[in-house]
């Protein structure tokens, strides 16, 4: 299940596939991803844009079952999300301020795609070169255009991308030693990814208000903005399923003294696991 929607030029994915932590506490939580794509111009591509793709492993990549059910986790995850235009780069920041890992699942999507990646291979595999510009990049609005034009072709890309991005998230989470750390997922309940996060902390704010940063911020009309909204679980469905809220409304300073709160649960927390 992919949900797409457009941000400024960008899509979003939120990946259906499951990653095993410790324990599964939270069997009912669906957290996604979302993928912001930019635009780039496509232009004619040089004879040998594809010659790397004979040297990078593609595609319905599977990461290795050993990394997805490592039991090692060593620190309480938290799984940060909130609708779009929320501010979860604002406190998940804050909460690195604080001292905590933040992994972003949001930056991982992108690094899956880079150029000569084995994600961005995949998706030429299965979608053709035209999925590339003339530097060997992806081209996002191809891409853009072929999911939404053509039927299946967003879960084929789904077998492409989300086991590499769950299988990077889980490698950094593995490795990490802290009281807590936070894991940015940006699109809630589109999918079981990181079901068995330890909390999940939603940053909540009014329907009206996530309209007016979209049309402030990405110059949106007011049509895209309500489909981008459309496009996610509501405001009732993410609050429903959130261990913990941030209610982002207020001043810069209320939001860090409440991050600063639960900085402090957390660590108190991750003494009693």
């Amino acid at each position: 299940m992919v949900a797409l929607h457009a941000a400024g030029s960008g899509l979003g994915f939120a990946p259906r596939l499951t990653v095993s932590f410790r324990r599964a506490r939270r069997n009912e939580i669906e957290v996604g991803i979302e993928i912001n794509i930019q635009s780039q111009t496509q232009s004619d591509r040089p004879a040998n844009s594809l010659s790397w793709l004979n040297r990078t492993p593609y595609p319905r990549y599977r990461p290795d079952n050993k990394i997805m059910e490592n039991n090692d986790k060593t620190t309480l995850v938290i799984a940060l999300t909130g609708g779009v235009a929320s501010g979860k780069t604002t406190v998940s920041d804050r909460f690195g301020e604080l001292g905590a890992p933040v992994v972003d699942t949001d930056v991982i999507a992108r690094e899956v795609v880079a150029k000569r990646s084995g994600g961005l291979a995949g998706i030429v595999a299965e979608f053709g070169p035209e999925m590339l510009t003339s530097e060997g990049t992806l081209d996002r609005p191809a891409l853009r255009r072929k999911i939404f034009d053509e039927p299946g072709a967003r879960t084929r890309l789904e077998d492409i991308l989300h086991p590499r991005i769950a299988e990077e998230s889980r490698r950094q989470l593995a490795g990490l030693e802290a009281p807590y750390s936070i894991l940015v997922v940006p699109l809630l309940f589109e999918s079981g990814l990181f079901s068995d996060a330890d909390r999940v902390l939603v940053v909540d704010v009014p329907e009206s208000v996530q309209i007016e940063r979209l049309m402030k911020r990405d110059e949106s009309t007011r049509e895209q903005a309500d489909a981008m909204l459309a496009a996610q679980a509501s405001r009732d469905q993410r609050l429903a399923k959130a261990d913990d809220v941030i209610e982002n409304t207020g001043t810069l300073a209320e939001l860090n003294a409440r991050v600063e709160e639960l900085d402090r649960r957390y660590r108190d927390l991750s003494t009693k696991q």
